[in-house]
């Protein structure tokens, strides 16, 4: 547990499902309703910092995930700012690895595409490579399924997928601490609680 860390101090009323190393929660700031993030229990910089015997952990809470999404709105897309290092952030605005999952019928690969990089992959664990290279990265995941990761050999303005994805929806508000939606927040706790 890291001091002021907001994913380390959640309260417990706001997280939808738990297994032994994860958790699920809405997002502040949701761009749609149905907005979640899965996050570790324990403080790694990113997903790329954690251990590879968490990965089938993850993997099942996240289909776990795509699962209620999927029927309560759409098929979600997913994403992370991959942060390496307090140094390399990948945009990440905090440091505690965490994934984003969005109900939300679009597909910024485009969008990322035009100013990144990027690779198809098999397997998020494939990310576990960034760490090792000390590369920040994007991890997107589109509504089909199919994984990519863009390598940074920048830095990038916080939240810049959120900023991406807030264009596509048709708004601007896409800054969490500006716009936290706490009403969008309220009902994905309410229409999601005991689905996962």
């Amino acid at each position: 547990m890291v001091d002021s860390c907001p994913f380390c101090e959640r309260a417990k009323e706001e997280i939808l499902y738990e297994s032994r190393n994860f958790f699920v929660t809405p997002g502040l700031g949701q761009l749609v309703e149905g907005y979640l993030l899965i996050c570790s229990k324990e403080h790694f910089i990113g997903l790329s910092g954690m251990p590879l015997e968490y990965f089938d952990e993850f993997l099942d809470v996240q289909e776990k995930v795509r699962g209620v999404l999927s029927r309560k709105y759409c098929n979600p897309i997913f994403f992370e700012h991959g942060a390496v290092s307090r140094a390399r952030k990948g945009g990440c605005c905090i440091d505690h690895s965490h994934l984003h999952a969005v109900p939300a019928n679009v597909d910024i690969y485009s969008d990322i595409e035009r100013h990144f990089t990027g690779r198809r992959i098999e397997s998020i664990k494939e990310i576990k490579e960034q760490l090792e290279r000390q590369k920040s990265y994007f991890y997107y995941e589109n509504q089909e399924g199919e994984k990519f990761v863009f390598e940074l050999n920048e830095s990038v303005p916080s939240q810049y997928l959120r900023q991406v994805l807030a264009v596509r929806l048709g708004t601007n508000r896409w800054d969490w601490r500006i716009h936290p939606e706490y009403e969008r927040f309220n009902r994905t706790l309410e229409r999601l609680r005991g689905l996962i």
